[in-house]
């Protein structure tokens, strides 16, 4: 990791400063920045450098798996029946037209 050159004189603004951490990934090669918005002081990671470790790759190997709960035959969606009857719209509302005068 590379440190920024820090500004010597005292009306520089310095990382105690930021009021905000801008922080980037580049899509590419997985490198982090954040950095300062007052200070430009950044500091940068990239965690695929190395391979990943036997505890950092998937699938996990689990000690004990999860139950599933027991499901009956009739635990589907049931669908509403459908009504014939239609909906009257009632007058005023803002569906209808309302009569010239």
């Amino acid at each position: 990791m590379v440190d920024a050159a820090r500004p010597t004189d005292s009306p520089a603004a310095k990382t105690i400063d930021d009021q905000a951490i801008f922080v980037v990934v580049d899509s590419q090669t997985g490198e982090l920045r954040a950095c300062g918005d007052l200070s430009g002081y950044c500091i940068g990671m990239n965690p695929w450098k190395r391979p990943l470790t036997t505890a950092q790759t998937v699938p996990i190997i689990l000690t004990e798996h999860v139950k599933r709960p027991a499901t009956s035959p009739d635990a589907g969606v049931k669908a509403s029946p459908a009504t014939s009857e239609p909906n009257p719209v009632k007058q005023g509302s803002a569906d209808t037209p309302s009569p010239a005068h």
